[in-house]
């Protein structure tokens, strides 16, 4: 499987099967107070089937202030001290550099939420209000499928 991670506060972890778009797991950081907890026993339980997890990269988002900056940064750090605790591998990426592969393997000019339908198509089925944390996480796993990680 493949694991997609963003790691901001309302980010979320989606994992899919590496040899298609099914998506296995959904974990709303945004609904779960312990999501770190949530996260790592998720990780533990599924770590054979495991081949890669892609998180975005930590970043300066342009206007957010210095709190909200240190807090994504520490985030960051958490979630990659659970993936070198369990011995998973992983790879950071920048926004700009997976919504560029991301982006160009989906061409149209449809929002992030319209693509990530067009690639998920059986995530978003059904009319669900996933969050931009979700959306992200899912469209961050299909960077594997545009490199050789």
């Amino acid at each position: 499987m493949i694991v997609g991670i963003d790691p901001g506060l309302k980010g979320s972890l989606v994992a899919r099967k590496h040899s298609s778009m099914e998506i296995l797991h959904v974990l709303d950081f945004a609904k779960h107070k312990n999501y770190v907890y949530e996260l790592s026993k998720y990780l533990k339980e599924n770590k054979e089937n495991i081949k890669i997890v892609i998180m975005e990269m930590p970043h300066a988002i342009f206007g957010a202030g210095a709190r909200s900056t240190f807090q994504f940064g520490k985030n960051c750090g958490l979630l990659e001290g659970v993936l070198i605790s369990l011995d998973i591998r992983y790879s950071l990426v920048a926004p700009k550099e997976w919504q560029k592969k991301v982006f160009l393997q989906i061409k149209s000019d449809k929002s992030a939420k319209e693509k990530a339908k067009e690639a998920f198509s059986r995530l978003f089925l059904r009319e669900h209000s996933y969050s931009d944390g979700v959306i992200d996480a899912a469209l961050i796993s299909l960077c594997d499928i545009s490199s050789n990680i």
